[in-house]
C-alpha cells in the first residue's frame, strides 16, 4: 500500500498518483542524463530500471524499483546491477515506501545495506510566480559555458568533484527534449542552479542548489519557482521534487506537499 495521504496535501492532489507520476519522471530524467552521459545507459530490471554513467556518481548510477515484483527479484536485480552499472563501482537502489519487500534484511541478504532516503514532494500547477531581488537574473542554459557555470553550482553544493560532474552534464544536454536547466546570477556570477524534466503532465525538479555565499537570499525559491512555471508553461499540472532536509522547508513554503518517501540502499561497506 501507499502511505496515507498527508492532511496538507488532501484535495490539492492525490498522493499516491503524485509519487507514481514523480517516480515515472525520476526515469524520464535518469533517461535524459544518460543519454547524454560518457558511457550512459539505461536497461530494464526486474521490477524497474537501471542507469547508469561513467561519472564515480551514485546520483548516475542507480536502480530504480517501481514494483512488487522486485520482491522475489532482489539477488537478481542485485546481479543485474553489477553486470549493467559494473563491478565494484558505485551504486544506489531506490524504492518507492509501499513497494515490496519492506524488510531491509531482504536487501541485507543480497549485499544492499540501508542508507538513508528521502520525501518525494509535490506542487499542484501552475504555482506562484518567481520573485527575485535587484541584482539577481535567472537564465535558461543554452550553450556550454552557461553549462559549465550551472554544473560547478551543483558539484558545491552536493560535495562533487566537478571533473566527476562534467561525464554527465555534457553539452549533448543542451536542446534535449523535455530537459532545461536554469541558472540565478548574481551581478553576473552564477549563484544558484535548478534543472526540469517535462514529462507529460509532470515536470520533476532537481539539482536545485544554492552557492554558500549567497545562501539566505531566497536564491532557491527563486529558481525553484521558476523551474515549477517553466513546467506549467508547458503544459505539465504537477510539479515533483526529492528534497533534502535542508531544501523541504523551502519546498513547503513554497507549497510542495509529501507524497510519498524513497528508501535508499547502497552496496554493503560503500558509503
Amino acid at each position: 500500500m501507499m502511505p496515507d495521504v498527508t492532511p496538507e496535501l488532501e484535495g490539492v492532489v492525490d498522493a499516491s498518483s503524485s509519487a507514481r507520476l514523480a517516480e515515472s519522471n525520476i526515469g524520464a530524467a535518469l533517461a535524459v542524463w544518460a543519454r547524454a552521459a560518457e558511457g550512459g545507459g539505461i536497461e530494464q530490471v526486474v521490477g524497474g530500471l537501471m542507469a547508469r554513467a561513467a561519472a564515480p556518481l551514485r546520483s548516475f548510477n542507480q536502480v530504480l524499483l517501481t514494483d512488487g515484483r522486485a520482491a522475489s527479484g532482489l539477488a537478481e536485480v542485485a546481479a543485474s546491477a553489477e553486470r549493467f552499472i559494473g563491478k565494484g563501482r558505485r551504486f544506489r537502489v531506490r524504492i518507492l515506501e509501499g513497494v515490496a519487500p519492506e524488510d531491509d534484511a531482504a536487501f541485507a541478504a543480497v549485499g544492499l545495506e540501508r542508507h538513508g532516503g528521502l520525501p518525494s514532494m509535490a506542487l499542484e500547477l501552475p504555482a506562484g510566480a518567481s520573485k527575485v531581488s535587484d541584482g539577481v537574473e535567472i537564465r535558461e542554459v543554452t550553450d556550454e559555458a552557461m553549462l559549465a557555470a550551472h554544473a560547478g553550482i551543483v558539484a558545491l553544493a552536493f560535495g562533487w568533484e566537478p571533473a566527476d560532474l562534467a561525464w554527465v552534464l555534457r553539452p549533448g544536454l543542451i536542446g534535449a527534449e523535455g530537459w532545461h536547466a536554469f541558472t540565478a546570477y548574481v551581478d553576473g556570477v552564477a549563484a544558484a542552479s535548478a534543472q526540469v524534466v517535462i514529462d507529460g503532465a509532470c515536470g520533476g525538479l532537481y539539482y536545485i542548489a544554492t552557492s554558500d555565499e549567497q545562501r539566505r537570499r531566497g536564491l532557491g525559491e527563486a529558481v525553484t519557482r521558476h523551474a515549477a512555471s517553466v513546467a506549467a508553461s508547458a503544459g505539465c499540472t504537477i510539479a515533483t521534487l526529492q528534497a533534502s532536509p535542508m531544501g523541504q522547508p523551502v519546498y513547503e513554503r513554497i507549497g510542495f506537499r509529501r507524497a510519498g518517501f524513497y528508501r535508499t540502499y547502497i552496496p554493503a561497506g560503500t558509503a
